[in-house]
């Protein structure tokens, strides 16, 4: 999910600091385009992206492979978890890509406790 800049609340500055480097890494890393949606609802991602993600996949072993698996469970991205298994990026910034949308939110409306 990527939100469109030109709403009012969107949360572009998080999204341009930690989701454009991680898309274009992955565009330039498996030479495919990745796509993005601005809303809620998913785009298909075309068969080349596909392919390579999963030519990406096979060419893990048993290690990164697990190692893959807990990143995409904690962080619910594909991109973040291979950045983390290549080693282009480190768990800090891993971890704020994937709470771009609560960050967002917390500063926007604070945090709710339990």
């Amino acid at each position: 999910y990527h939100q469109d800049e030109s709403e009012v609340d969107a949360p572009a500055e998080l999204q341009q600091r930690f989701w454009a480097p991680l898309i274009g890494w992955a565009q330039r890393e498996f030479g495919v385009e990745v796509r993005w949606t601005c809303g809620i609802v998913s785009v298909r991602q075309s068969d080349d992206t596909v392919a390579a993600f999963r030519a990406f996949l096979r060419s893990l072993d048993g290690v990164e492979l697990a190692a893959f698996e807990r990143a995409v469970l904690a962080s619910k991205s594909v991109l973040i978890a291979a950045a983390l298994v290549r080693r282009v990026a480190g768990v800090e910034f891993a971890v704020q890509a994937a709470r771009v949308e609560v960050t967002h939110q917390t500063t926007r409306w604070g945090e709710v406790q339990d």
